[in-house]
């Protein structure tokens, strides 16, 4: 099956992605986690099974939400 939208309208739902799965990283466990982790997983293989998005378009958001939290994380807290 292959959905037909436009770029803005892509754009906006892996943005959205993006978001829940910056979510599910840094929530500390519990129901919000396993809620945002459900999300993902559906939100992925709806955008992969419908032609929305690649795998490796999935892919290179978590890369890119992974390395902004590492950096974040490995960031001082306190500056001079």
């Amino acid at each position: 099956m292959e959905i037909t939208l436009s770029a803005k309208q892509k754009e906006i739902l892996l943005r959205e992605y993006e978001r829940d799965y910056e979510a599910y990283l840094t929530f500390g466990g519990g129901e919000a986690t396993i809620y945002f982790m459900g999300t993902c997983s559906g939100m992925a293989f709806v955008l992969t099974k419908t032609g929305i998005a690649t795998d490796e378009e999935i892919a290179k958001i978590q890369e890119k939400v992974e390395k902004k939290l590492e950096e974040k994380r490995n960031k001082p807290r306190i500056e001079d």
